[in-house]
């Protein structure tokens, strides 16, 4: 919560700024500390060099190297991820630069390795599904996002190519298969359509409808779907079904068509035939009945038959039709009627034989299917039914063959059946001793009776029964003896098991007397409850019942699943009394519980109001005292009674993100108080920097305008952090007393800098004047020009009357402006007797009288209140000095004087 008040504070503003990167290269700077040798460093680089890509002697670079550069150079040709990590542990507590370039190199190589291993994983999964019969678009979709949510960068181009090869490779057998499954598809729906129309072509040709071009139209296309049948290797299987069974029909369409075709041929053919007439009337003289030719009705017989029973109906009604008419018979009433009557005997019989074998037919399949199963009792009870359906009664000719086979089959297998029953009773009296003998040797050895597998022993026992009872099912040879000694053998094996469930049963017996005591213990906790001197509706007994039920729950768990450790007989009874005795301590439990819930939910709803309260004003000093009580309360009623786990959970996740989002949002607000502080500050160093740049050749307006200025942007700033306010009032005010002191030094600099350009310059005039005289050339006064163009100017009288006397020299300049109101150039000598005067300066002896006497016209001037004649009064001592320096040429003395005349105007300050 108050974790912003005790975080480390930097003594200075510069630690607040993040360090720089280090660098990636490996070689070690140019530019070095400036206590360090050419030879060190030259070393230390050799043996950086020297090192290669041996992690281990990078790290030990990196450990002792004198220089930061050196350790991150060192860091930076790290290659193995655990020297990365080895590295960033070890300058974890130091050095954060080189920490800082150890942590973001060792990340990037997991990254890159992380990356990588997924990489090959679908890689690994595409190839994978290569192999598969049926490549499902969610799989490739699936792939294709992860390998799309990789870094592209972090991956090498190997990897790239490979899975972009096996991403094309899937493409490509995923449209193929998609293309053959539509083809195969549209051939199926084409098959179906050509059945249909084969079938109607063949209904409407056999009806005699339609032409038989119909047909044979429709047979071609048939013919032709069978010639483009497409490939289904690999499809699935109920495709591939499919597909067999709809060439099989089309098939079986061509086959019947064929047929078809050919009974139409016959039809044309006994169409187009004349009239047969009788032998007599032909006179042809009749054939041996074995020579004769085959009736129409017998070609018609040996045709292929039809499939489909309505057109086979349609095509024989056509034949009938088709038939010549008999020719008229010779009136044998009495031989006809005979033949009837014998005809219809024959077709009686024939209708009973017919009746007996349909009755028949279900009996004898179902024996064979039977005998088939290898289930020789049954098929021995069908024959018996079929026997005494028969009776007296003569077997169908059809069925007499199949039902002296099924007898004789049935007589072979109970033949097989004796000997093989007795064999596999004797195998498993065998297998019965077997066992009981290892059973009995286990239970002598102390060690494997430990470790006896009697679930297994008893598995196999009820095996051994098992397949007893199904050879009494099946029939066979049975034997009293080989069954006593086969008992005999169980039973003995048996002996371990028997012992292991008088001993479940003893452990069902204990533990129903546990779960028992468990109930005693929780109905005694009821009653103490409810008892009159209890203390009801209080938290205490609530909590006992919550801790006394919880109790008996865990112990009752402990106990194992009732269905496996308790008794069957009693299982009931025992689970309607703890449900009894349960429900009378949870239905007031549960009722307190949600009372519970409802005081923990006002105090989320607290808790969120004291969260908004935050967000409206998080420097409130009570809040946080107020977010404690609302805690102490929680945790009172956490231990008065504590709710269900998933209630509990989920009620204390809210009212604690509540409370702490009080914790945040008053941390975020002092971390934003501090940072408008550290802005304050920042915005105050800013603005002291702006003093500090004020230098002696700052012009004093300026001075005073950053002075102001400065002045009130400190006084805009605010507050600063505590720890660094001292130190910018030192900085701030040292700044300040600089600025002063540059402002109170600036006038004099300005007047000194006055009187070295007025001295530059009358030298340079002293040159000039010396020059002209010499008669010296253009290249002199030329270069005289540059330097009294370098000059700085003067004031105006003073930068007149030096222009003036530059150009009596000779000397070329722009035209000098002139001051209004410019008096007459006083001489030379009056002048500068004028300055020595106003300036208390001792004129020569030679000047003595002259002074005393301008000095007692000035004073009867000033007497009579009027000038007197003969006085010139210059307007000031700056006049003076133009009047004395525009002289041309002055004389040793004179010059003496005027020298000591600007120094003591120079000392003064004038």
């Amino acid at each position: 919560m108050l974790g912003w008040m005790f975080k480390k504070k930097s003594d200075s503003p510069e630690t607040l700024a993040a360090s720089p990167a280090p660098a990636a290269s490996a070689a070690v700077p140019a530019v070095a500390d400036a206590g360090a040798s050419v030879d060190a460093l030259a070393a230390w680089q050799a043996r950086l060099e020297a090192a290669g890509a041996d992690d281990a002697a990078l790290l030990d670079i990196a450990k002792q190297a004198p220089h930061i550069d050196l350790k991150c150079a060192a860091i930076a040709a790290l290659s193995g991820e655990a020297a990365l990590k080895a590295a960033e542990r070890e300058f974890r507590t130091h050095d954060r630069r080189v920490h800082r370039a150890a942590k973001q190199r060792h990340e990037a190589a997991v990254a890159q390795r992380v990356a990588r291993e997924r990489a090959s994983q679908l890689i690994e999964s595409a190839g994978a599904l290569l192999t598969e019969h049926t490549i499902p678009t969610n799989r490739l979709v699936e792939l294709d996002r992860a390998w799309l949510a990789l870094d592209a960068g972090l991956l090498d181009d190997a990897r790239k190519d490979r899975f972009a090869s096996l991403s094309a490779q899937l493409t490509a057998l995923t449209r193929e298969r998609g293309e053959r499954a539509l083809q195969i598809q549209r051939w199926m729906a084409a098959a179906q359509q050509a059945l249909q129309t084969l079938k109607a072509a063949s209904i409407e040709v056999a009806a005699g409808t339609t032409d038989r071009a119909a047909l044979a139209s429709a047979s071609a296309a048939v013919r032709a779907l069978q010639q483009g049948m497409p490939d289904h290797a690999g499809a699935a299987a109920l495709i591939d079904s499919l597909i067999d069974a709809l060439n099989d029909a089309l098939q079986a369409g061509l086959l019947q068509a064929a047929a078809i075709e050919e009974r139409l041929d016959l039809l044309d053919t006994l169409q187009s035939a004349p009239s047969p007439a009788t032998p007599a009337e032909e006179g042809v003289e009749e054939r041996p009945e074995g020579d004769a030719l085959p009736s129409p009705n017998q070609r018609w017989q040996a045709l292929a038959p039809v499939a489909d029973p309505h057109i086979a109906a349609l095509l024989n009604q056509r034949f009938e039709q088709a038939q010549p008419p008999l020719p008229a018979a010779p009136d044998l009433a009495s031989a006809e009627q005979q033949e009837q009557r014998r005809a219809a005997r024959l077709a009686a019989r024939q209708q009973a034989r017919q009746v007996r074998a349909d009755a028949m037919a279900p009996w004898l399949r179902q024996a064979e299917a039977a005998l088939e199963a290898g289930n020789l009792g049954e098929a021995h009870r069908q024959l018996v039914a079929i026997d005494a359906a028969v009776g007296n009664g003569a077997v169908p000719e059809a069925l007499r063959g199949r039902l002296s086979a099924l007898h004789a089959e049935v007589a072979r297998l109970k033949g097989w059946q004796h000997w093989g029953g007795g064999r596999a009773r004797d195998d498993l009296v065998q297998e019965a001793q077997t066992l009981a003998a290892a059973t009995a040797a286990a239970v002598a050895d102390p060690l494997q009776s430990a470790k006896l597998p009697v679930k297994a022993l008893g598995d196999a026992i009820d095996d051994l029964r098992k397949r007893w009872k199904e050879l009494d099912r099946l029939g066979g040879a049975t034997n009293q003896t080989l069954w006593h000694r086969f008992d005999a053998a169980l039973k003995t094996a048996h002996e371990p098991v028997a012992a292991h469930l008088d001993q479940l049963k003893a452990r069902r017996k204990e533990n129903l007397q546990a779960r028992l005591q468990l109930l005693a213990a929780l109905e005694a906790v009821d009653a103490a409850a409810d008892a009159p001197d209890a203390a009801t509706e209080g938290r205490a007994d609530w909590k006992e019942r919550a801790r006394a039920l919880d109790h008996f729950q865990l112990e009752w768990r402990k106990c194992g699943p009732v269905e496996h450790t308790v008794p069957h007989k009693a299982r009931d009874k025992l689970l309607e009394r703890m449900q009894a005795s349960m429900a009378r301590i949870e239905a007031p439990l549960q009722q307190a519980r949600r009372v519970a819930q409802a005081e923990r939910e006002q105090l989320v709803a607290r808790a969120k109001a004291l969260n908004a309260q935050a967000g409206a004003s998080p420097q409130s000093r009570d809040l946080i005292a107020r977010v404690r009580e609302l805690q102490d309360e929680w945790q009172q009623h956490a231990r008065a009674l504590p709710l269900t786990r998933p209630v509990e959970t989920a009620l204390w996740a809210e009212f604690k993100a509540a409370t702490d989002a009080v914790f945040v949002q008053r941390d975020a607000a002092a971390s934003a108080f501090e940072a408008q502080l550290l802005a304050n500050f920042a915005a105050k160093q800013a603005a002291v920097a702006r003093l500090e740049a004020v230098t002696e050749q700052s012009l004093a307006g300026a001075i005073q305008r950053t002075l102001a200025d400065v002045d009130a942007e400190l006084r805009q700033a605010g507050d600063v952090p505590r720890h660094l306010a001292a130190a910018l009032d030192a900085h701030i005010q040292a700044a300040h007393q600089n600025a002063l002191q540059l402002l109170a030094g600036s006038a004099h600099r300005i007047q000194q800098a006055r009187f070295d350009a007025l001295c530059a310059k009358l030298a340079l005039c002293g040159e000039l004047e010396r020059s002209a005289a010499a008669g010296e050339g253009e290249a002199a006064l030329e270069s005289l020009g540059g330097r009294w163009t370098a000059v700085a100017p003067l004031p105006l009288p003073w930068e007149q009357a030096l222009a003036a006397r530059w150009q009596r020299a000779g000397g070329s300049l722009p035209a000098a402006p002139q001051r209004p109101g410019a008096g007459a150039i006083v001489a030379l000598d009056s002048a500068l007797l004028q300055l020595e005067s106003a300036l208390a300066i001792a004129s020569p002896p030679a000047w003595q009288a002259a002074r005393r006497d301008l000095k007692l016209r000035a004073m009867k001037a000033a007497l009579e209140g009027r000038p007197v004649a003969g006085a010139v009064v210059p307007a000031s001592i700056e006049d003076l000095m133009a009047a004395a320096i525009g002289h041309s040429s002055p004389q040793a003395g004179q010059s003496e004087r005027l020298d000591a005349i600007i120094v003591v105007l120079r000392t003064r300050g004038a």
